[in-house]
């Protein structure tokens, strides 16, 4: 652009770094919404699997890791997260959960399609899919339809979390909410988008009830997005406190032992789940009532971050030309100080200067000090 090739250098570059922090933001919102965990039907999956060629298999603990020797490093990195997170989420549900479990990792989405079970077509806006009765997980490394680097580490923990809450409560049928919540919880998938999905739904009125959602999941992207922002926050209503804790630890081994889930709640909590669903409404409501109405509209959203950058840029490039400018100065100043006082000899040879050039160039004589001694001045040398 021309106008682009006047800018000086410095401006360039923080004009291409403004353009960059705007397309991260953009490219982020768009990644989300293509790349989600699941929890994969299985009933008549056939796990029957050979080791593709280029992968290897390594046990380290009770976990059996299958991946390519490129990717060592991310899956060490990955063993880390499993095995930190895998204790996090046995405490929350109990504990006492197997452990053994086998995570197939692909670069991406076809390689983990090729080490899925061959009776299994994983759905294609996966870049996790979990098989918690047979204790499986398959990862990629890089989205669907994008193709970019996935955030692995937290579609690891949700998968971990689907694998673990089916084991601790032996496999017991469960609201599709409640384990989407739960999974959710530990990931820790916190995300603008999805706080803003229930901020609307809250102000509008148009939450879904639990009741309808037990019965069937939405299948429109909104309503799935409703969906699944609500499951993740009433779960974090009913773990917040040290004592409802404990009570979603007793939750859990209610399941265990076969107790229906309507009243495996209430027996928990000593309060039955649509009283602690309005509580958890009327805690919504105070919690966004006060936000401005102004980031309803999510262009509006997006204009406001761009001039929140814009003026990040102003700002940066008014700070660049005051410190050039203080540069500027201190270099001259120190020039000054540090040019040499011109000799006589220097004087002499230079005839043409004026008598207020030469006395601007030799040194003030008022400014040497002197004594009086009979009745005459001496320079003090």
């Amino acid at each position: 652009m021309p106008w682009l090739d006047c800018m000086k250098g410095a401006d360039r570059l923080l004009l291409y770094r403004w353009r960059k922090a705007v397309g991260v933001v953009v490219f982020t919102a768009a990644v989300f919404l293509v790349t989600s965990p699941v929890c994969a039907a299985e009933e008549d999956a056939d796990l029957s699997y050979s080791i593709p060629s280029g992968y290897i298999a390594e046990r380290h603990g009770a976990v059996d890791w299958v991946f390519q020797p490129s990717t060592r490093s991310e899956t060490e990195e990955l063993r880390e997260i499993a095995q930190s997170a895998w204790k996090r989420i046995t405490s929350d549900l109990g504990g006492g959960i197997d452990p053994k479990i086998e995570i197939r990792i692909a670069i991406n989405p076809e390689q983990m399609q090729a080490l899925a079970p061959k009776s299994s077509r994983l759905p294609s806006y996966a870049a996790g899919v979990a098989f918690p009765g047979h204790g499986l997980i398959l990862l990629t490394l890089t989205a669907p339809e994008s193709w970019q680097p996935v955030e692995v580490k937290t579609v690891l923990v949700h998968e971990l979390s689907h694998l673990a809450l089916h084991r601790a409560v032996n496999g017991a049928s469960l609201p599709r909410w409640f384990s989407e919540g739960i999974a959710i919880y530990h990931a820790q998938e916190h995300s603008f988008a999805r706080t803003k999905t229930l901020w609307e739904g809250s102000l509008q009125s148009r939450l879904i009830p639990l009741e309808r959602l037990s019965e069937s999941f939405p299948s429109r992207r909104h309503q799935v997005n409703l969906a699944y922002a609500q499951s993740a926050d009433f779960i974090g209503f009913l773990l917040d406190g040290e004592d409802n804790h404990y009570r979603f630890a007793q939750l859990i081994n209610n399941l265990r032992h076969g107790m229906v889930f309507s009243e495996a709640v209430g027996n928990a909590y000593h309060l039955p789940l649509g009283y602690l669903e309005r509580e958890w409404v009327k805690s919504l409501r105070q919690r966004f009532g006060r936000w401005p109405l102004l980031l309803t509209g999510m262009g509006t959203l997006w204009v406001l971050a761009c001039v929140l950058l814009l003026i990040a840029y102003l700002q940066m490039k008014r700070k660049h030309r005051a410190t050039l400018k203080r540069w500027e100065l201190e270099e001259a100043r120190i020039a000054q100080l540090q040019k040499p006082a011109p000799t006589t000899n220097e004087l002499q040879k230079k005839p043409h200067l004026t008598i207020g050039e030469a006395q601007a160039q030799t040194p003030d004589r008022a400014s040497i000090p002197t004594i009086e001694y009979d009745g005459q001045q001496h320079t003090l040398h």
